[in-house]
């Protein structure tokens, strides 16, 4: 990074941070922190941008509220993670955040582009005719479609946008 932006070069750093969170509900107590819970390594990195003048943006989740709105949360709205996933995406926030320009961007049941989710399964169950669908109704969600997600981080990249977006 320090290299990098020395050479005059304009970097935006997106680390790697999605996970799916369904997929650790039955399993979270025993791997989530494990697996997911941020380390020393976002603090580390969100240091290194600091000192580099890079800016960090850090992919996050509708998993640090509570699930309890009625609507949908706003950035400014009290966080509340009910998991241990939740509260591992909050305190990578929090790291992420400690660097100067920092913007986190927190999404919710990303689909497109293959892998397992919520949206392309429903859509494989119904082209395969399979019926009558029984789906969750404890949950409400917003899908977010990833070349959206894509163009809208490049866009919020190229702004200059700081802080928790949604």
């Amino acid at each position: 990074l320090e290299e990098a932006a020395a050479a005059g070069a304009e970097l935006l750093v997106l680390p790697e941070c999605a996970l799916t969170g369904y997929v650790f509900e039955s399993f979270e107590e025993a791997f989530a922190p494990a697996l997911d819970a941020p380390g020393p390594e976002t603090e580390a990195l969100a240091a290194a941008c600091a000192r580099s003048g890079v800016r960090l943006v850090q992919l996050s989740s509708d998993y640090v509220f509570d699930g309890d709105a009625e609507r949908p949360y706003r950035e400014d709205d009290p966080t509340g993670p009910r998991s241990v996933y939740g509260a591992s995406k909050l305190e990578g926030e929090r790291q992420a955040l400690g660097a100067p320009g920092a913007l986190v961007v927190r999404t919710s049941w990303v689909f497109g582009g293959g892998g397992t989710n919520f949206v392309d399964t429903i859509a494989g169950r119904l082209r395969r005719g399979e019926g009558p669908l029984r789906v969750v109704t404890d949950q409400v969600g917003g899908p977010t479609y990833a070349p959206f997600l894509a163009k809208a981080l490049a866009d919020l990249g190229e702004s200059g946008a700081a802080g928790v977006v949604h």
